[in-house]
């Protein structure tokens, strides 16, 4: 996909997300659309962040595009982070004694990036990655945290981050035999 096709679309998703409301409330009435909205905002920041030269034109307006989302929609700025730094993501794990916590911000983001890895259209390794970590510390958060969850809620996350993980794990290793079998031929 050309970049400037991307960005087009980029622009009218995150015309839609901002529109989304109270990002609490818009959650709570639904979460579908709302992940979806946020999904594809997200999968075309990432694919121009991801296939331009870092600091060009089409980086920065991409980064603006967001970053006007939030200014449009304070509500929403803590999902906009997520897109921006999420390798800088401080996952704060909190003991059992911890006050109870907005499921929404565990689960939300979860189930976010678990519909990223299957909506994906072009598999980057260092995006993968990069999710692959978010989900395991996650997932560890979701451990740490499982007596706010129903249970039926705290197993189908903990059953969809798995699956997700193992999805990752097998496409690593069809990839990493793909690669070794390119080699062996040379």
């Amino acid at each position: 996909m050309p970049i400037e096709q991307a960005l087009e679309e980029l622009k009218k998703y995150a015309h839609e997300f901002t529109q989304v409301g109270d990002a609490k409330q818009a959650i709570s009435t639904n979460k579908d659309d709302f992940l979806h909205k946020w999904t594809k905002v997200n999968q075309y920041y990432k694919y121009v962040v991801n296939n331009t030269k870092s600091m060009s034109d089409e980086w920065f307006i991409a980064i603006d595009i967001i970053s006007d989302i939030a200014t449009d929609n304070p509500s929403l700025e803590e999902w906009i982070e997520l897109m921006l730094e999420p390798t800088q993501q401080k996952i704060q794990i909190k003991s059992q004694n911890s006050p109870a916590i907005d499921t929404a911000t565990i689960s939300g983001p979860i189930e976010s990036l678990i519909s990223e890895v299957n909506n994906m259209q072009h598999w980057d390794q260092d995006h993968i990655e990069d999710i692959e970590w978010q989900l395991q510390e996650y997932k560890k958060k979701l451990i740490s945290n499982q007596s706010s969850f129903e249970p039926n809620v705290y197993q189908s996350l903990m059953d969809d981050i798995n699956a997700t993980l193992n999805k990752i794990g097998r496409f690593n290793n069809m990839l990493n035999s793909e690669t070794m079998e390119s080699i062996k031929r040379m």
